[in-house]
């Protein structure tokens, strides 16, 4: 297995080449990984690192794209794109794979509403008449609120994901769609 891994030096800045270096570590962190994983007359390493021929890397090219494919189809098959609507698709002309999204919102009210703050202040009043025995005590707390403004919308979501061949769109079918309603 040979991982391509190629850079021209004086085309990158500082910033690009730390993030090659990056990359390149992380990907013989996942060499190591791969390495115990597999048989031990396996051995990953980066193409730099290994003589090989000039059409070697179309042979890489060919197993990742492979593999790209295969990931993309199980994406799709989690999104209903199996074999079967596959198959319903008319070969002759190009496929499209498309996402809608489509939202709306309508104002319900608007609320204005007091929210009490944690602090208040206390304030005592002491009189005392000529008795000594009347003294009497007023005490005032006075708290904190917040006055504040509530606006209530009505938000609606809906998507879908279909596939239709050639411009017919009509024709299509519908993967996978959902519609959301929050306040």
């Amino acid at each position: 297995l040979l991982i391509f891994l190629s850079t021209t030096t004086s085309c990158y800045s500082e910033m690009a080449s730390y993030n090659y270096l990056s990359f390149q570590n992380k990907v013989k962190g996942a060499l190591q990984d791969v390495q115990r994983a597999l048989e031990l007359e396996r051995k990953p390493r980066l193409a730099e690192d290994v003589d090989h021929t000039y059409g070697a890397k179309y042979g890489l090219v060919n197993l990742t794209t492979n593999a790209a494919i295969i990931a993309f189809m199980n994406c799709f098959k989690k999104f209903g794109l199996d074999g079967d609507v596959l198959k319903s698709i008319d070969k002759t002309k190009p496929a499209t794979l498309q996402f809608e999204l489509s939202t709306s919102s309508k104002f319900l009210k608007e609320v204005k509403v007091d929210v009490p703050v944690n602090r208040s202040y206390e304030e005592s009043e002491v009189t005392t008449e000529s008795d000594p025995s009347k003294t009497t005590t007023k005490k005032k707390v006075l708290k904190a609120v917040n006055h504040i403004t509530e606006f209530h919308w009505e938000v609606e979501i809906n998507w879908s994901v279909f596939v239709y061949s050639g411009t017919s769109k009509e024709d299509g079918k519908i993967i996978k769609s959902r519609k959301c309603i929050t306040q």
